[in-house]
């Protein structure tokens, strides 16, 4: 069950960033964003500019490291693995 719980909040994890990439309409809000969120000017630019999907960019290494765990905790995102262990503990 813990890895069945595991797998189901990555890909949870996942779809939040898809709406929240999704939320950032245009590629200047997109930039401006991403640079708020701490990443170099390059990176940031080329992030913001690409013709990848929705899934695939959120699914990279910069956006998975900017909108972590603890920012999406901060939002108020309740994680299945952290109940599943308050209960089995």
């Amino acid at each position: 069950m813990k890895n069945m719980l595991i797998k189901i909040d990555k890909h949870l994890r996942t779809r939040i960033r898809v709406i929240i990439w999704k939320q950032w309409k245009k590629t200047m809000k997109r930039y401006k964003s991403l640079r708020q969120l701490g990443i170099s000017h390059e990176i940031a630019f080329n992030c913001a500019n690409t013709c990848k999907g929705y899934y695939q960019i959120c699914k990279s290494r910069y956006i998975q490291f900017d909108i972590n765990k603890e920012r999406l905790r901060k939002r108020g995102l309740v994680f299945l693995l952290d109940q599943y262990e308050k209960v089995h503990i």
